[in-house]
């Protein structure tokens, strides 16, 4: 059972070495299993839900492997965002993930965003970081896919998918002065002196725990 009202809830495809770290199943279940709540490549989907005291948690479903089709709920990990300053956002609370299963991104207040990295190996939050957000009147946010993640999904790659893909780093890491970023994020808010909307993007380093602008 879940103590509080739900107020966001998303989906999270977890990656292979995640799956096998800590949803490691039967071999006489695996098949059925995997074809309820993974695809083709062993990546297990999950779910990440907020709660109306902003605690998180990371859940997913695994087969019983009684032969009967029992599903039991497996609870990865979960955290508080609370905080004691901070004015809580006019849109509503917010969690975002990463299409790669990287990080997970919460906003709830005003000015900033809490990101949680998602440990590929044993399956739990690491330790979180906090980046300023200079929109204030944001109307919403997401996560963008990739190049990288594009490729994966589609089971295919061609030289011209590739090569558009380096390029793009090599601008990104140009443009920045350093590495491509882990995530981008892009951000559509208001301005209210002009009452205009805008969009705008923001690159995530989980090892530096930092955010930079992004390409436009």
């Amino acid at each position: 059972p879940i103590f509080g009202r739900v107020v966001a809830l998303q989906k999270v495809r977890l990656p292979p070495r995640y799956d096998s770290a800590t949803l490691s199943s039967s071999s006489s279940s695996s098949s059925s299993s995997s074809s309820a709540t993974s695809d083709a490549r062993g990546r297990r989907d999950a779910v990440v839900f907020l709660t109306e005291r902003f605690k998180f948690c990371l859940v997913s479903w695994r087969e019983d492997g009684g032969g009967d089709g029992g599903c039991s709920l497996v609870t990865h990990d979960m955290g508080d965002a609370r905080m004691r300053i901070g004015r809580e956002t006019l849109c509503g609370p917010r969690v975002l993930v990463d299409p790669r299963g990287r990080m997970i991104a919460l906003h709830i207040y005003d000015g900033l965003l809490r990101v949680v990295p998602l440990s590929p190996i044993t399956g739990k939050f690491e330790p979180h970081f906090d980046v300023k957000l200079d929109e204030l009147e944001v109307i919403d946010l997401v996560f963008l896919h990739d190049d990288e993640h594009a490729d994966s999904t589609s089971g295919n790659s061609s030289s011209s998918s590739s090569s558009s893909s380096s390029s793009s780093s090599a601008s990104a890491s140009k443009n920045n002065g350093g590495s491509p970023p882990d995530a981008t994020l892009c951000v559509l808010y208001r301005d209210e002196r002009e009452d205009e909307r805008h969009l705008r993007t923001h690159g995530i380093d989980l090892k530096a725990r930092t955010m930079r602008d992004g390409q436009w």
